[in-house]
Protein backbone atom coordinates (compact mmCIF):
# COMPACT_ATOMS: atom_id res chain seq x y z
CA UNK A 1 0.00 0.00 0.00
CA UNK A 2 1.32 3.16 -1.08
CA UNK A 3 1.25 6.19 1.12
CA UNK A 4 0.50 9.75 -0.21
CA UNK A 5 1.87 12.80 0.89
CA UNK A 6 -0.55 13.50 4.22
CA UNK A 7 0.28 10.14 5.34
CA UNK A 8 3.76 9.85 4.48
CA UNK A 9 3.95 13.33 6.97
CA UNK A 10 1.74 12.02 9.51
CA UNK A 11 3.73 8.66 9.76
CA UNK A 12 7.42 10.69 9.83
CA UNK A 13 6.04 12.80 12.52
CA UNK A 14 4.63 9.84 14.53
CA UNK A 15 8.21 8.31 13.89
CA UNK A 16 9.83 11.17 15.49
CA UNK A 17 7.63 11.96 18.20
CA UNK A 18 8.04 8.25 19.42
CA UNK A 19 11.88 8.61 19.26
CA UNK A 20 11.72 12.17 21.55
CA UNK A 21 9.73 10.12 23.83
CA UNK A 22 12.42 7.30 23.89
CA UNK A 23 14.96 9.41 24.70
CA UNK A 24 13.26 11.78 27.26
CA UNK A 25 12.33 7.86 29.14
CA UNK A 26 15.57 7.02 28.99
CA UNK A 27 17.10 10.34 30.61
CA UNK A 28 14.49 9.27 33.21
CA UNK A 29 11.63 12.25 32.35
CA UNK A 30 13.66 15.27 33.12
CA UNK A 31 11.38 18.76 34.02
CA UNK A 32 11.88 21.49 31.64
CA UNK A 33 9.32 23.96 33.36
CA UNK A 34 9.12 25.60 36.56
CA UNK A 35 5.86 24.17 37.82
CA UNK A 36 7.75 20.40 36.62
CA UNK A 37 11.08 20.90 38.83
CA UNK A 38 8.88 22.24 41.93
CA UNK A 39 6.66 18.86 41.50
CA UNK A 40 9.94 16.50 41.36
CA UNK A 41 11.57 18.15 44.25
CA UNK A 42 8.05 18.32 46.01
CA UNK A 43 7.94 14.29 45.53
CA UNK A 44 12.04 13.42 46.10
CA UNK A 45 11.79 15.21 49.30
CA UNK A 46 8.01 14.12 50.32
CA UNK A 47 7.37 18.27 50.76
CA UNK A 48 3.54 19.97 50.79
CA UNK A 49 2.98 21.81 47.40
CA UNK A 50 5.78 24.27 46.69
CA UNK A 51 4.60 27.64 45.22
CA UNK A 52 7.70 29.07 43.48
CA UNK A 53 8.36 32.91 44.64
CA UNK A 54 11.58 33.98 42.39
CA UNK A 55 12.50 32.51 39.37
CA UNK A 56 16.03 33.35 37.43
CA UNK A 57 17.05 31.88 34.40
CA UNK A 58 20.70 32.11 32.64
CA UNK A 59 22.70 30.41 29.83
CA UNK A 60 26.25 30.20 29.96
CA UNK A 61 28.74 28.83 27.36
CA UNK A 62 31.92 27.64 29.05
CA UNK A 63 35.18 27.68 26.97
CA UNK A 64 35.21 23.68 26.32
CA UNK A 65 31.75 23.50 25.54
CA UNK A 66 30.43 23.49 22.04
CA UNK A 67 26.77 23.72 23.79
CA UNK A 68 24.98 26.98 25.92
CA UNK A 69 24.24 25.34 29.07
CA UNK A 70 20.75 26.80 30.66
CA UNK A 71 20.10 27.35 33.97
CA UNK A 72 16.73 27.69 35.94
CA UNK A 73 17.42 29.02 39.85
CA UNK A 74 14.10 28.51 41.70
CA UNK A 75 13.12 29.74 45.65
CA UNK A 76 9.72 28.05 46.46
CA UNK A 77 7.56 28.69 49.73
CA UNK A 78 6.55 25.18 51.57
CA UNK A 79 3.86 26.84 53.90
CA UNK A 80 5.84 28.10 56.46
CA UNK A 81 9.07 27.26 55.07
CA UNK A 82 11.32 28.41 52.27
CA UNK A 83 13.58 26.38 49.66
CA UNK A 84 15.77 26.87 46.92
CA UNK A 85 17.30 24.49 43.96
CA UNK A 86 18.79 25.10 40.47
CA UNK A 87 18.72 22.67 37.44
CA UNK A 88 21.64 22.93 34.88
CA UNK A 89 20.35 21.74 31.29
CA UNK A 90 22.60 20.74 28.72
CA UNK A 91 21.00 19.70 25.56
CA UNK A 92 17.92 17.16 26.27
CA UNK A 93 19.56 16.66 29.84
CA UNK A 94 18.36 18.66 32.93
CA UNK A 95 20.07 18.11 36.12
CA UNK A 96 18.89 19.21 39.53
CA UNK A 97 21.82 20.96 42.00
CA UNK A 98 21.78 21.23 45.71
CA UNK A 99 18.72 21.97 47.45
CA UNK A 100 18.90 23.90 50.20
CA UNK A 101 15.93 24.58 52.85
CA UNK A 102 14.72 24.93 56.29
CA UNK A 103 12.80 23.29 58.73
CA UNK A 104 9.62 23.88 58.40
CA UNK A 105 8.17 26.74 60.68
CA UNK A 106 11.21 28.83 60.63
CA UNK A 107 9.53 30.89 58.01
CA UNK A 108 12.45 32.09 56.18
CA UNK A 109 15.69 31.72 53.60
CA UNK A 110 19.14 32.95 53.91
CA UNK A 111 21.67 31.40 51.00
CA UNK A 112 24.02 32.84 48.59
CA UNK A 113 24.80 32.73 44.90
CA UNK A 114 26.67 34.16 42.32
CA UNK A 115 27.76 37.04 44.34
CA UNK A 116 24.09 37.62 45.84
CA UNK A 117 22.56 36.87 48.83
CA UNK A 118 18.75 35.95 48.82
CA UNK A 119 16.85 36.20 51.86
CA UNK A 120 13.29 35.12 51.45
CA UNK A 121 10.29 35.19 53.88
CA UNK A 122 6.99 36.56 54.60
CA UNK A 123 7.69 40.56 53.58
CA UNK A 124 3.72 42.04 54.02
CA UNK A 125 4.39 45.40 54.75
CA UNK A 126 7.85 45.71 53.86
CA UNK A 127 9.75 48.28 51.60
CA UNK A 128 13.26 48.34 52.48
CA UNK A 129 15.75 45.56 53.94
CA UNK A 130 19.48 46.06 55.48
CA UNK A 131 21.32 43.09 55.95
CA UNK A 132 24.52 42.81 58.32
CA UNK A 133 26.88 39.91 57.60
CA UNK A 134 29.93 39.47 60.08
CA UNK A 135 32.99 37.27 59.26
CA UNK A 136 35.41 36.70 62.26
CA UNK A 137 38.90 35.42 62.14
CA UNK A 138 39.52 34.69 66.10
CA UNK A 139 39.35 37.68 67.72
CA UNK A 140 39.31 39.93 64.70
CA UNK A 141 36.23 40.67 63.11
CA UNK A 142 34.61 42.39 59.71
CA UNK A 143 30.34 43.38 59.50
CA UNK A 144 29.61 43.62 56.25
CA UNK A 145 26.27 46.21 55.20
CA UNK A 146 24.00 44.87 52.44
CA UNK A 147 21.34 47.11 51.09
CA UNK A 148 18.23 44.50 49.45
CA UNK A 149 16.97 45.07 46.68
CA UNK A 150 13.33 43.52 46.05
CA UNK A 151 12.85 40.74 43.59
CA UNK A 152 9.67 39.50 44.31
CA UNK A 153 6.69 40.18 46.92
CA UNK A 154 8.80 37.10 49.14
CA UNK A 155 12.37 37.90 48.19
CA UNK A 156 15.41 40.05 48.69
CA UNK A 157 18.85 40.01 46.71
CA UNK A 158 22.07 41.57 48.40
CA UNK A 159 24.65 42.14 46.14
CA UNK A 160 27.82 41.81 48.11
CA UNK A 161 30.43 40.74 44.63
CA UNK A 162 30.91 42.79 41.76
CA UNK A 163 30.30 39.80 39.77
CA UNK A 164 33.91 38.16 39.57
CA UNK A 165 35.63 35.42 41.67
CA UNK A 166 35.86 35.38 45.06
CA UNK A 167 39.56 35.38 45.72
CA UNK A 168 41.52 38.27 46.01
CA UNK A 169 44.91 39.11 44.77
CA UNK A 170 48.11 38.60 46.82
CA UNK A 171 48.88 41.12 49.37
CA UNK A 172 45.24 42.64 49.40
CA UNK A 173 44.57 44.13 52.56
CA UNK A 174 42.04 42.76 54.95
CA UNK A 175 39.99 46.04 55.07
CA UNK A 176 39.74 46.33 51.35
CA UNK A 177 38.65 42.74 50.57
CA UNK A 178 34.75 41.91 49.89
CA UNK A 179 32.85 39.74 52.14
CA UNK A 180 33.10 36.80 49.63
CA UNK A 181 37.12 37.64 49.02
CA UNK A 182 37.16 37.50 52.96
CA UNK A 183 35.28 34.12 53.22
CA UNK A 184 37.24 32.69 51.08
CA UNK A 185 40.74 34.45 52.83
CA UNK A 186 39.40 33.97 56.55
CA UNK A 187 38.05 30.29 55.99
CA UNK A 188 40.16 28.20 54.48
CA UNK A 189 43.09 25.54 55.65
CA UNK A 190 46.01 24.16 54.13
CA UNK A 191 45.49 21.01 52.13
CA UNK A 192 47.49 19.08 49.90
CA UNK A 193 49.44 21.71 48.83
CA UNK A 194 47.04 24.54 48.73
CA UNK A 195 44.00 25.50 50.41
CA UNK A 196 40.11 23.79 51.20
CA UNK A 197 37.49 26.16 51.86
CA UNK A 198 36.05 24.85 55.79
CA UNK A 199 32.33 25.38 56.13
CA UNK A 200 31.09 27.99 58.68
CA UNK A 201 28.18 29.55 59.20
CA UNK A 202 28.16 33.32 59.23
CA UNK A 203 25.50 35.28 61.35
CA UNK A 204 23.50 36.87 59.61
CA UNK A 205 20.43 40.12 61.04
CA UNK A 206 18.20 41.67 58.86
CA UNK A 207 16.34 44.82 59.81
CA UNK A 208 13.39 44.44 57.62
CA UNK A 209 11.65 48.69 57.35
CA UNK A 210 8.07 50.09 56.00
CA UNK A 211 7.74 52.47 54.12
CA UNK A 212 7.89 55.20 57.07
CA UNK A 213 11.38 53.74 57.87
CA UNK A 214 9.94 52.38 61.02
CA UNK A 215 11.83 48.67 61.73
CA UNK A 216 8.73 45.89 61.50
CA UNK A 217 10.75 42.78 62.45
CA UNK A 218 14.19 41.37 62.65
CA UNK A 219 15.86 38.63 61.17
CA UNK A 220 18.49 36.90 62.67
CA UNK A 221 19.36 34.16 60.38
CA UNK A 222 23.01 33.04 58.67
CA UNK A 223 24.88 32.21 55.37
CA UNK A 224 27.60 29.66 54.70
CA UNK A 225 30.73 29.95 53.47
CA UNK A 226 30.14 27.28 50.92
CA UNK A 227 27.39 29.47 49.48
CA UNK A 228 29.03 32.57 49.31
CA UNK A 229 31.47 30.67 47.05
CA UNK A 230 28.81 29.23 44.95
CA UNK A 231 29.18 30.83 41.68
CA UNK A 232 27.03 28.28 39.43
Amino acid sequence: MRLNRKQKILRNGLVCLTLILTIYAALGFPPYTVGAMCRQVQRDYLLPELTPVYTLKESHKYSDDWVNRRYTFIIARCEDSYFSFQYDRDLLQNNRMAVRGVDVGQGALCMARKGVMYVAGDFTGVERATAVVRATNGTEFRDFTLEGERLSDAVFGFTYDDGGWPFAPDGTPVEEMSLGEIAEYWYRTPSGGGYSLEHAELPVTVTLKNAAGETVDTLELSVGTYDLHSWY
